[in-house]
């Protein structure tokens, strides 16, 4: 809001340069300060100068489940409700989020969303086929160029890849970003894609035909790491496991992520300089290095890692990380013994 006025943009700015710590604050104490507080202080100066207040009027917040932890979407989805959802502000808010607990709960009968938000259900009510069709056209044609051929997809592979994704549009994504990886032929890999199907429709497995998507491209990577001479004895499941967890730490157990640089952990884990950008060569659909962090493209992922449901042989217990991660440590150290203290 303050990057589209200049007024209200300095008076966050001189909240912030009364309480450098602001940001260390509770999520509530940041919005009464950051945004509350100098909205109504320009709502005052417009009144009596007889100015009309131009603001930005919609808010959009998507991924509300991304939130880590139940309590955090509990917090966000209070202060909105305390906060911005109140007579005297002119804000309306869009929340997009999977149906988490907290979200439900702040939508039903005595939840604090309760009659103030209208409730739209995708999953219910709204097909999202055409709309993966008209994503997916959309898509190869534009790789027409690359392969040299208008004609190298067919509408019924459209409609077989949308059939498959059973109304997720994370899966229709994911195949394409895995289809047009520069490593591959576009027409090669979508032939491999459309033979990766459901053994069986179970409705009790509703994330299945992407479950397969996420086995298959982490089939292909392993295999590709592994068969590399250098590579010779690495699990690259195991590695992979302890770069995703590195800056994604088991939210129910205190200081249970590493959380250290990737060129760091590389080290510590006895790999080459470049280890991170070699490990997820072929990940880049799922992945990408952002900075010191692996981040997913989409939460889903890192669900399927987490969950030996869904994730099955490809499945890492964190232990099983932490303990090849502690063994390389001790094989740093003993490598790098500390030299002895010369005293004067």
């Amino acid at each position: 809001m303050g990057s589209c006025h200049p007024a209200l943009k300095q008076h966050i700015g001189s909240a912030v340069a009364r309480d450098e710590l602001i940001f260390k604050k509770s999520l509530r104490v940041q919005m009464d300060a950051l945004v509350l507080g100098p909205l109504r202080h320009l709502q005052v100066c417009s009144q009596q100068s007889g100015m009309t207040l131009d603001l930005p009027y919609a808010i959009l917040i998507d991924g509300l489940d991304e939130c880590k932890g139940e309590r955090c979407q509990r917090e966000l989805l209070s202060v909105i409700g305390l906060g911005l959802l109140v007579p005297d502000l002119p804000f309306r808010i869009f929340l997009a989020s999977r149906p988490e607990m907290a979200i439900r709960t702040a939508l039903e009968p005595g939840g604090l969303l309760h009659g103030r938000a209208n409730h739209l259900q995708l999953s219910d009510k709204y097909y999202a086929g055409k709309d993966m069709c008209r994503y997916l056209r959309k898509r190869l044609q534009d790789l027409s160029l690359r392969v040299g051929n208008p004609n190298w997809f067919t509408e019924k592979d459209i409609d077989t890849l949308v059939e498959g994704a059973s109304g997720q549009f994370i899966y229709v994504a994911t195949a394409f970003k895995y289809i047009s990886e520069p490593r591959g032929s576009p027409p090669d890999r979508l032939r491999i894609v459309l033979t990766w199907k459901p053994q069986d429709a179970n409705p009790a497995r509703p994330f299945e035909t992407l479950d397969i998507l996420y086995t298959n491209i982490l089939l292909n990577a392993k295999e590709a790491y592994e068969a590399v001479d250098t590579h010779h004895g690495r699990d690259f499941l195991v590695l992979f496991r302890i770069y995703q967890i590195n800056n994604y730490p088991d939210i129910t157990v205190p200081n249970s992520g590493i959380n250290v640089s990737v060129e760091a952990l590389g080290e510590l884990l006895g790999l080459e300089g470049n280890a991170a950008e070699i490990l997820i060569s072929d990940l880049h659909s799922l992945v990408a290095l952002q900075g010191d962090s692996l981040r997913p493209w989409h939460k889903s992922f890192y669900d399927f890692l987490d969950e030996e449901t869904r994730a099955k042989s490809f499945f890492v217990p964190r232990d099983h990380a932490y303990a090849h991660l502690a063994k390389c440590a001790m094989q740093y150290i003993t490598q790098y013994p500390l030299k002895p203290y010369l005293g004067m």
